[in-house]
This record gives C-alpha cells, structure tokens and sequence, in this order.
C-alpha cells in the first residue's frame, strides 16, 4: 500500500515551511543585536510544531527535522556564528548519521514524559499532590485513592501501574472540555483500564502499554501510540498513528488516515458511539464531539482508510485488517466500575484487582497472565 497523496502534500508543506522558519532564525542570529531570547523562544515553538505533526509525518522527514532542529539548537546555545544556510539532507547519507537522527526522533515521546514527571514518583499523576487514601465505600466495596482536583499545568502522567482500574476526571459538563483540555501521557502500564469517556483531552500519548484497555471520548487533537502489546483503544480523535504496536483492537472515529508503522495484527472498527452514550449522565455523546470539533457521522469516519507506512506495495498490508462485526460486540457497561462523570476519579487499589482483569479478559485480543 502506498502512502495516500494526502499525507504526501501535507509533509511536503510542512517540510518546506519548518525548513523556511528554521532559516529566518539562522538568518537572524547572524545579526549581533538580535533578540536571542526572543529567538529561543521561537526555536521552542518550532519543537512544538514538529511533536504535533510526528502524527502524519513520514519517519524520514521527522529525521530530517529533527536534524535542523538540532542544529539550530546547537548555534543557539553556541558563539559560533551559525552556517550559511540549512538543507536537507541525501537519502543516501551515511548509516551512521541516520541512526543518530532516527533514535533522536524516537526518543520524542520519551523525553517529553520524562520532563513531564520529573518531579513524580511512581505512579503518580503529573502537577499533583500525592494520591490520599479514602475509606472504604460499602456502596463500590474497594478502596480507591482520590484524585485531587485538577492542576493548571498542561498535561499529565499516568506510569508504572499494575493490575488497576484507572478513572480519570471528568468534566462537570460538556463546556468544561472547552477550557481544561490537557495532553495526557500514559507510559508502563500494564493489566491495567483506563477510563477518560469525559475528560478533556487535547492530545494523548502512550508508551509501552500491555493487557491495556483505553476508553476515551472525542479528542481535540491526536493520538501517537508507542510500543503497545495486545490492548484495546477506544478513540475519537483528528489525527492517529500508532508504532511498533502488536496485537492490538482499535475502535476509532478519526476524520483522516490514521497511520501505522513498524506493527502486526492490528485491528480496526468504528468508535461505538451509541453504546458508550449509555455511560453518559450529565451529557450528550453528541456534545462531546460538538466540543472537540470532531464530527461524529459514518460517513466522515476513516477507521478503515489505513496507511501503513511499512508497507509500500500495491497489494493490501498484512499487518491490520477490519475487526469482524461478531467481535464488536462488546458491552460497554461491563467496563464501567463506578459512573464516569463524578467530577473527581480515582485510581482502584488492589481490591479492584478482580474487576480489572474480568474486564480485560472479556476485552483484550489474547489471553494474558
């Protein structure tokens, strides 16, 4: 299968425009009085713009991105005047120079978790104050840990659990998705479900998931998934690309190609909307994707349109296929612990093991242990 035209012009675009703005910095840095705060801070931005577009961008233009970028960043932090002028480089450059940059743009994802839990510890939930006991409820009958309310920062972390059922906050109602979408990082998790139906969510990445199962509503922005074995993700987002992933369901809504690289035995089927509005309380499915400016219609989704960027040839990739309407059916009920929209989540202790894994097992693609 070859890659759609669609994703063809807007990586030429974004090439040709990312290369353009790192040359107005080069530019400017020759000139001694140049502001070169001003010119950090425009350099930070350009790293912003190539981490949202990894989603659609070919593995090699991310390469040679990041290439620039890095040596933008070098002259920055130097005296040395900057060189005359940036380019990308030959395809036919040295191995060893394409190894450097590959483990550079791989490394993205990582690197932005690790700052995002520099100051946590194990298991903890990013800006926030450590996870408090509560009592436990003869209504629920398990213990939990109380999420504290949300932190003005803008994004979170959620690692290193094990065997938990993970509930994340909700808003009070659907205008709350508007003003506290963060970008969510889920990272070494495993036998673990990860509810987030009505949390605002502007972008979520995950690393290194197994036996996971991921239910979220409508997403504002894009899902990059890394290093994932057998789980089931549950997504409505704009943009979607998944690496290095084995053995892994996907109920998608997406109004683009969601891309796959580097993965095998992947399945795809449409996001089920219907079934999952019955989880709703104080709000409409339909409102949900109103307020993350996704359009939730049949026609518009292309779970199925995939492009798998290991896989050039004419004849259809063997590494994903459509999930059969038999193994669709899934009650979504089953997988809710407590109601989804309490405003404040938890994180189940080990007296939730037992759901946990009733769920997944009810769920995942393969057995699990």
């Amino acid at each position: 299968m070859t890659t759609h035209p669609d994703v063809k012009h807007a990586s030429a675009i974004f090439c040709s425009e990312f290369k353009s703005e790192c040359e107005g910095v080069q530019a400017s840095l020759r000139d001694t009085s140049c502001d070169r705060h001003a010119l950090l801070v425009k350099t930070s931005e350009l790293g912003k713009k190539l981490t949202e577009a990894a989603v659609y961008l070919p593995a090699y233009d991310q390469r040679q991105c990041s290439a620039l970028l890095k040596d933008l960043q070098e002259c920055l932090s130097s005296s040395n005047p900057p060189r005359a002028k940036f380019s990308f480089a030959s395809r036919k450059s040295k191995a060893a120079k394409e190894e450097v940059t590959t483990k550079r743009s791989t490394a993205t994802l990582e690197t932005a978790v690790q700052d995002a839990t520099a100051t946590g510890g194990k298991g903890d939930i990013f800006g926030e104050a450590e996870l408090t006991a509560i009592p436990k409820s003869p209504q629920e009958g398990r213990k939990h840990s109380a999420l504290p309310p949300a932190d003005p920062t803008h994004s979170r972390t959620i690692a290193d659990y094990v065997d938990r059922y993970v509930n994340l906050p909700g808003a009070a109602d659907a205008e709350g998705l508007a003003t506290a979408s963060k970008d969510y990082y889920l990272l070494n998790l495993d036998r673990c479900v990860i509810s987030m139906l009505t949390t605002p969510v502007a972008a979520l990445h995950a690393k290194k998931l197994r036996n996971c199962l991921v239910i979220a509503g409508p997403i504002a922005g894009s899902v990059l998934l890394e290093n994932c074995e057998n789980c089931v993700f549950v997504l409505a987002c704009r943009q979607f690309r998944m690496h290095h992933t084995m053995h892994a369901d996907v109920f998608l809504h997406i109004p683009s190609h969601p891309i796959i690289e580097d993965c095998d035995k992947i399945r795809f089927a449409p996001y089920p909307a219907e079934d999952l509005s019955s989880l709703l309380t104080t709000s409409s499915m339909s409102r949900l994707f109103e307020m993350a400016d996704l359009e939730y219609t049949p026609e518009v989704n292309r779970f199925d349109k995939v492009e798998d960027f290991k896989w050039l040839k004419r004849t259809p990739s063997p590494h994903w296929g459509v999930l059969a309407e038999n193994e669709r059916r899934i009650d979504w009920r089953t997988c809710a612990l407590i109601p989804k929209e309490d405003g404040n989540g938890y994180i189940g202790s080990e007296d939730a093991l037992g759901d946990t894994r009733a769920i997944l097992g009810n769920v995942l693609p393969t057995s699990f242990t």
